[in-house]
């Protein structure tokens, strides 16, 4: 049972009444990386799954019940009998639904540019218990919303970069000139850079695969899926890099995995 503070939230259907206007369980202060412990029972989180694979682990954000959109690259070649998702669980060693996984499927295009097609979707053997587990998709950003500008604040969940306590966290970070990763990494993808300010490091909250989630007008929208980024130090920070959901060719093929179109059910009031 998660002990964490969680809103006060009264729940029809799924429409979702919160206390906290919507707003980040925790402040998270700019000059830190390391986030806040967050409840999966609270529905602004309720997407992110965990990805375990022999003793590795990895985020996604569940697509529908049968399916978890994460990054690619990890999955290119595994055995994948050891392969497994944790779905409706504050952490990534117990609890929740433990299901394993049948198919990998990667994007068309991920061998023909890593950073903005490093995305997968992985096929589920058994379905998601959506009665049982606080589990919840998301609202996909698309072409008919505007994107978030540079220095817009978002939010992301993963269970860290170190996976030390297996506990989840979020933390608010700022979207950030594209440039910046572009020189960082030295690509030139189409992609998303985000990062706290004013040090613009990559947040040790959201290991790969762990989404960016933006808000606009009471609704939390599913911006990008980390990608890559590099451990930050005192004397080098280094932002993170999100596949963008809203590029034609990655929605066209989410809208091949499942159904974008659930807003009537995520609205925050």
């Amino acid at each position: 049972m998660c002990k964490f503070k969680l809103f006060n939230i009264i729940s029809i259907t799924i429409i979702i009444l919160n206390s906290s206007n919507g707003k980040p369980l925790h402040s998270i202060s700019n000059n830190s990386n390391d986030g806040e412990e967050v409840c999966i029972e609270n529905p602004r989180f309720g997407h992110t799954v965990t990805i375990l694979y022999k003793d590795e682990i990895f985020t996604g954000v569940v697509h529908n019940a049968y399916n978890v959109l994460t990054v690619g690259h990890p999955f290119v070649d595994v055995n994948i009998t050891e392969l497994q998702v944790r779905i409706g669980s504050t952490y990534a060693h117990k609890g929740g639904q433990l299901i394993s996984v049948k198919e990998i499927a990667l994007h068309p295009k991920y061998y023909e540019d890593e950073f903005t097609f490093d995305l997968a979707f992985l096929r589920l053997s058994d379905k998601m218990d959506l009665i049982k587990y606080p589990v919840r998709n998301i609202i996909y950003y698309n072409q008919d919303i505007t994107e978030p500008k540079v220095g817009e604040s978002v939010f992301t969940t993963g269970w860290g970069q170190s996976h030390i306590n297996g506990i989840l966290k979020t933390a608010n970070i700022s979207i950030i000139d594209n440039k910046f990763c572009h020189k960082a990494y030295k690509y030139n993808g189409n992609t998303i850079c985000a990062g706290y300010e004013p040090n613009k490091c990559a947040t040790q909250v959201d290991s790969i695969g762990g989404p960016l989630v933006c808000e606009l007008n009471s609704y939390i929208y599913l911006c990008g899926i980390k990608v890559h980024a590099k451990h930050s130090n005192k004397k080098k920070v280094f932002p993170g890099v999100y596949a963008k959901v809203n590029h034609p060719e990655i929605l066209e093929w989410l809208r091949k995995g499942g159904l974008l179109d659930v807003e009537e059910n995520y609205k925050y009031v």
